[in-house]
């Protein structure tokens, strides 16, 4: 099971060597290892350059974004698997191994994810375990528990639906996903593998951002195969789910949205069933005192 590694980096010089470096040290040697340089103007060229080029291959493109840049390194790859790494994430040095040990023990499943250990700019670090596949679907329909560098993929799988869409300003990971289908098997590895890095320029902390990516998906790929009642209220729940992380991510970054998008959410569906987080955090505002 040979396994290619594609690398996307837009200045991110500063945090790239750890990431290459974390592949190199995998106690199960990946095939190939690919870094596309995403039209980056810092000294990205000269730190991939410093590597053996017969283990990390370097290709430049102009800037075109992740789902481009992901996608012309997938393009470069000859291996059956193809693994992502974000420059900015790293992995621990046995992520590979038990990845490949647990798509070999399920062999019907094309795509494995691991759990994280998510970092904050704060220090902070928290472990996310590994979502059990088993309850992909529907919850692929209102949010997205898989991150990119903690994938390894089938390549033909990932061609065959045309890789990430390009036209996604973010969450084309999310989309990808959703367009593999419910059909798609998937097999979680629960240990937290993958270092998930979080910085003030994380896309994930651009709400206007996220929001028009999940109402582009609205239109095309996130209710597939709906219709009638079942499109419009899983429609309504998935953009109530994204206004609810949307005001997480505000009010972490002490945003006056954060209230605001908070109650669009509950206003959108309002089901206490529904993430019930959602009810939980308007009780927090509400008991709060003025001078918190």
């Amino acid at each position: 099971m040979k396994v290619a590694v594609v690398i996307p980096a837009y200045n991110s010089a500063h945090f790239l060597k750890e990431s290459i470096d974390s592949v190199l040290s995998q106690t199960r040697q990946v095939a190939e290892i690919i870094v596309v340089d995403d039209g980056s103007q810092d000294n990205t060229p000269e730190l991939v350059k410093s590597y053996p080029a017969d283990r990390v291959r370097y290709f430049w493109r102009p800037n075109g974004g992740l789902p481009a840049a992901r996608n012309t390194g997938v393009q470069q790859t000859t291996s059956p698997w193809v693994a992502f790494l974000d420059a900015d994430d790293r992995w621990e040095p046995n992520k590979i191994e038990l990845q490949l040990k647990a798509l070999e023990a399920h062999p019907e499943a094309v795509l494995c994810y691991t759990g994280m250990l998510v970092g904050s700019p704060g220090g902070v670090q928290t472990v996310t375990r590994a979502a059990p596949a088993d309850q992909m679907w529907p919850r692929l329909r209102y949010e997205n528990p898989i991150t990119p560098s903690t994938v390894i993929i089938r390549r033909d799988v990932l061609e065959e639906v045309g890789g990430f869409d390009e036209k996604m300003i973010a969450c084309e990971d999310w989309d990808l996903w959703v367009r593999l289908g419910p059909g798609c098997k998937m097999v979680g590895v629960d240990e937290p593998l993958t270092w998930y890095r979080v910085t003030p320029n994380s896309m994930s902390m651009n709400t206007e951002r996220m929001l028009s990516a999940v109402s582009r998906m609205l239109s095309t790929s996130l209710l597939k195969g709906l219709s009638g009642w079942s499109r419009w209220s899983w429609g309504r729940r998935a953009w109530s789910a994204e206004l609810s992380r949307c005001a997480i991510t505000a009010r972490n970054a002490r945003s006056p949205q954060a209230l605001s998008l908070l109650l669009r959410s509950l206003k959108t569906w309002p089901s206490p069933f529904f993430l019930p987080r959602r009810w939980k955090s308007l009780l927090v505002y509400l008991l709060r005192s003025p001078a918190a």
